[in-house]
């Protein structure tokens, strides 16, 4: 239910997870869309994620995930780093002063 949350929150309409390629791969590979990522998300993309493929022309995100116990919280952990919540961090920004 969280996934499905944080999806609908970030305009994520597809998910699917399928098996990786193995020999020493991935163990499993997310595919979401659509997503639009502004150019400084997607130089963090290529440096924190590595292997993972943003396909701009289709709005899609190949993410690599490598735990196979925590796809879930793997995912969400991705999503909330790459899509931060505004309104999170505008509360914590107003408990701060």
């Amino acid at each position: 239910a969280r996934l499905r949350a944080e999806c609908v929150r970030i305009g994520i309409t597809e998910v699917v997870v399928t098996k990786g390629p193995g020999f020493g791969g991935p163990r499993h590979l997310a595919r979401l869309s659509p997503i639009v990522l502004p150019t400084s998300k997607q130089i963090r993309l290529e440096r924190v994620y590595k292997g993972a493929v943003l396909k701009t022309e289709l709005g899609q995100l190949q993410l690599p995930l490598r735990s196979s116990a925590g796809v879930v919280e793997e995912l969400l952990e991705a999503l909330a780093d790459l899509f931060p919540d505004e309104d999170a961090r505008s509360i914590d920004a107003a408990a701060l002063r």
